[in-house]
């Protein structure tokens, strides 16, 4: 029976982006480097596999450090002569490989068959993919006691802010309104309402 092994990611370093320039639901491969699990100075190649939405989730945690990486990902799209695939390589854009933290990422490696006919994962294979995305804001780094549910709330309310920023830069760009909050994650109307809320507060706080 095939079960896959998963592990968790606090952390990651996104070094290229690749993706078919095709529906926004399509996969995206991501290249980068891992953390060693016995030595934390030690850093290893490590592959991803996720659809796109989970890549725009990612890139809103990052929040402004990923901004040229989201201008890069927007230009090309709308470039004439689209690239096919899409390659997004961090050194071209001059920045260095972006770091993701405060996240809980739920990675398994695919499995084969082997002889014996049982599932097995390739050890030497630094290939994963991603299953799920939860932001780990609220754990408490600080060491003093949160409240859960109001930090997973403020969390929340970041990773909203970042997403309606997306959206905005989508739409500077000349996208139209519809596809700019498809590729921000924004299409649900309630989220999209919540989101322009949420800037409005957040700026009128501010200024």
């Amino acid at each position: 029976m095939y079960k896959p092994n998963y592990k968790y990611l606090n952390e990651i370093y996104i070094d290229k982006i690749i993706f078919e320039p095709g529906p926004l639901e399509s996969d995206v491969t991501i290249f980068g480097y891992i953390k060693d699990n016995i030595d934390p100075e030690v850093y290893n190649p490590a592959d991803y596999c996720c659809d796109f939405s989970l890549l725009n989730d990612l890139l809103a945690i990052a929040g402004e450090s990923a901004e040229p990486i989201i201008d890069a990902i927007a230009t090309k799209l709308n470039a004439p002569g689209i690239e096919d695939p899409i390659v997004i390589d961090l050194e071209e854009i001059a920045i260095a490989p972006l770091k993701i933290d405060f996240i809980n990422l739920k990675v398994y490696k695919p499995k084969e068959l082997n002889a014996d006919g049982k599932w097995m994962e390739d050890d030497n294979d630094s290939f994963y993919l991603i299953e799920s995305l939860e932001s780990g804001l609220y754990f408490g780094s600080d060491g003093k006691e949160h409240n859960y549910y109001k930090d997973l709330m403020a969390d929340y309310m970041i990773l909203l802010s970042n997403q309606y920023a997306l959206y905005r830069e989508f739409c500077s760009i000349g996208l139209s309104e519809k596809r700019s909050r498809k590729k921000s994650g924004l299409s649900d109307d309630i989220l999209f309402k919540l989101a322009f809320l949420n800037f409005k507060i957040t700026n009128d706080e501010t200024n």
